[in-house]
């Protein structure tokens, strides 16, 4: 940042410290305090297992002629700390109370699970069924339902109905979300996980934001506000977006926007970060992980490590719902296409449920599969003594989403966009990237997963092996929100 570029800045504090007319004016600790992410960090007494990690992030660029900005545009800011060339700003609001649950929540948790699902549909169209599926959909729904609090016309109506809270107005969806993050980050303390999640602004020195648009993020949101330089400095901005992500999750995810990925026509960026770490309920014994091979879905096998263990599981029934053995013998048709397995995290708050096709391919299975359908598999899922091993593994996923938005029905965004809820400066979506990374291994965490195989009437506990593809999904056993899907295609590749 050159000497001076930032003098309206110094000036805006003078003026803002100045008048002391205001009574509700905040202390210089209550803008820090405020300016801050919202850290939703829960510790706990286990060591580092299984971590899920996710980063999603929405890129504005300006558009027409750059203009010199005016020396003061935003009044409702004040500078609080600088990081390199970047300048941490605080908004003269008051974040509002944590908004109670809600009929808006409730909505907005069941629009999450459809969302996520839709998401996984569409990852698993594009193709290419031998490699790994990861993703964070409620990362990249928290970045969307922000950026719909500035949209306006079409543009909001089609990301309010990709988010599926169409009959819903912005600032209800942006309640349910505050609700349900507070009411999650409650449930991680208190059954010992770790769930930290952040929410960031970036934006172009000069651009005028909308007081409130701003008072929205502040108050649903706690967005951590950055003033950069896009224009003059792309690489400088990009690093300090980095870092802050770096920061956000742990040193898991580094690199979230690549060189050259923020250039000199971007103004704005909203972010999320999520990090998670949980304990499973009963973990499995390290001394009995043993090679074993899998099955991919163009038949070739890797030899990978498979934990085992004998557990009191929640479990898939083999047969369909009202068959029968016809003189002692079962038919293809009376069992059921899949086998499921529910793996709970320490405090039965978060689970992972496993799913693993045994007719068909785990890309057919996904496709088929909805909300409803979803629902009615967990409903069928009964408590048994369970023989289960599943691969060890780790995951990573680098995606640009524009293609996959689009074609979930988020169009205008990207080129017929209004986004005059955010700065009368014309915006429009210029990328939307996300990385995620996930480990599962004998201690815990985000990964697991059911395998199918038929049922012996024998006194040995049943077994389940999940030695083929399968579907692994995180969520909160309470309200079914999906906090992050992965398909496991090689358990070999991360």
């Amino acid at each position: 940042m050159s000497p001076g570029e930032d003098d309206w800045l110094t000036d805006s504090l003078t003026i803002l410290t100045v008048n002391t007319d205001d009574a509700h004016w905040p202390s210089p600790g209550e803008l820090r305090t405020r300016a801050r992410r919202r850290r939703l960090q829960r510790r706990t007494a286990v060591g580092v297992v299984g971590v899920i990690v996710v980063a999603a992030a929405v890129v504005l660029p300006l558009q027409g002629t750059t203009q010199t900005p005016a020396p003061f545009p935003n009044r409702g800011l004040d500078v609080i700390g600088h990081s390199n060339s970047a300048v941490e700003l605080a908004a003269n609001v008051a974040p509002g109370a944590r908004t109670p649950p809600s009929s808006d929540y409730a909505q907005v948790a069941t629009a999450e699970e459809g969302f996520s699902l839709s998401l996984l549909r569409q990852l698993n169209a594009r193709g290419n069924k031998v490699e790994n599926v990861v993703t964070s959909p409620s990362s990249l729904a928290t970045v969307l339902a922000m950026l719909e609090l500035g949209a306006r016309g079409s543009t909001s109506s089609q990301i309010a109905a990709v988010l599926g809270t169409a009959q819903l107005s912005s600032s209800q969806q942006a309640a349910g979300w505050s609700a349900l993050s507070a009411d999650e980050a409650v449930a991680a303390r208190q059954t010992g996980i770790d769930l930290d999640s952040a929410d960031s602004l970036w934006m172009q020195s000069g651009l005028r934001i909308v007081p409130d648009f701003m008072s929205a993020l502040s108050k649903q949101f706690v967005t951590g506000v950055w003033q950069v330089n896009f224009t003059h400095d792309p690489a400088a901005a990009n690093n300090a977006i980095n870092s802050w992500v770096n920061t956000e999750t742990h040193g898991l995810i580094t690199q979230l926007f690549t060189p050259g990925a923020i250039n000199s026509m971007t103004a704005l960026v909203l972010a999320n970060a999520v990090y998670f770490k949980g304990a499973w309920q009963q973990g499995f014994d390290p001394s009995k992980t043993a090679l074993q091979y899998f099955e991919r879905a163009n038949g070739s096998k890797v030899h990978v490590p498979f934990m085992s263990a004998t557990e009191t599981l929640r479990l898939s029934p083999y047969l369909r719902p009202g068959a029968k053995p016809k003189n002692g013998q079962l038919n293809a048709t009376d069992l059921l296409p899949y086998r499921a397995v529910e793996l709970p995290y320490k405090g039965d708050r978060f689970a992972a449920l496993a799913i693993m096709p045994t007719s068909g391919t785990l890309a057919q299975f996904v496709q088929g599969l909805t909300t409803s359908s979803l629902n009615r598999l967990v409903r069928t899922l009964r408590m048994s003594e369970v023989s289960i091993s599943m691969p060890r593994f780790t995951v990573s996923a680098n995606d640009n989403l524009n293609g996959d938005l689009e074609a979930m029905g988020i169009r205008d965004a990207f080129e017929n966009a209004d986004f005059s809820g955010i700065s009368p400066t014309p915006l429009a979506l210029q990328q939307v990237q996300q990385r995620a990374f996930v480990e599962v291994n004998e201690q815990g965490t985000v990964a697991a997963a059911a395998t199918g195989g038929a049922a012996q009437a024998t006194a040995a506990p049943p077994g389940i092996t999940l030695d083929h593809p399968f579907l692994f999904i995180v969520r909160d056993t309470t309200t079914g929100t999906i906090l992050f899907d992965a398909e496991v295609e090689n358990p070999s590749s991360s």
